[in-house]
């Protein structure tokens, strides 16, 4: 409930603060359950049932990637979420994506092993490294433990 509370009032905010929205490629991975399987018997003639050997699997969850989807990500700092909240939510230097999906949802998304030192977000920022070199993937893990690949 208090991620809804979260997502909302960014969602009313977006029009208030100074968020860089940024054209990116995106996609998150997330895991597909495959259930058990059981092993295939030949009838032995003396036996009964008798399992072949190398059929039936346990169950198991993969982890697969989702397709690629092309839209606008608002970045913020997180000293701008926390003067936002008037809390400490976030690191000061971290940097957090927002996605806002057509059909209503969303996804905060903290950015790993990339920090700033801005109190606000700008695109130089968020496209290059502080030696100049050009930034093409970021990625991070949003509010439901997903791990995301932005590039830019």
């Amino acid at each position: 409930m208090r991620t809804l509370f979260l997502t909302i009032g960014l969602i009313f905010s977006i029009n208030t603060k100074a968020a860089v929205e940024i054209f990116c490629s995106a996609r998150y991975q997330y895991e597909i359950y495959h259930p058990k399987e059981p092993p295939a018997y030949y009838e032995g003639p003396t036996i009964g049932k008798v399992p072949i050997a190398g059929t039936g699997r346990k169950a198991y969850y993969e982890k697969v990637w989702s397709n690629s989807y092309s839209l606008n990500i608002q970045f913020y700092s997180g000293y701008e979420l926390n003067e936002y909240y008037g809390k400490s939510r976030y690191k000061e230097t971290s940097i957090i994506a927002f996605v806002n999906w057509p059909n209503g949802g969303s996804a905060f998304i903290i950015i790993s092993r990339w920090t700033t030192n801005l109190k606000y977000m700008t695109e130089k920022e968020i496209k290059y490294a502080s030696n100049g070199d050009r930034l093409h993937n970021l990625s991070g893990y949003d509010n439901k433990n997903r791990l995301w690949q932005i590039s830019n």
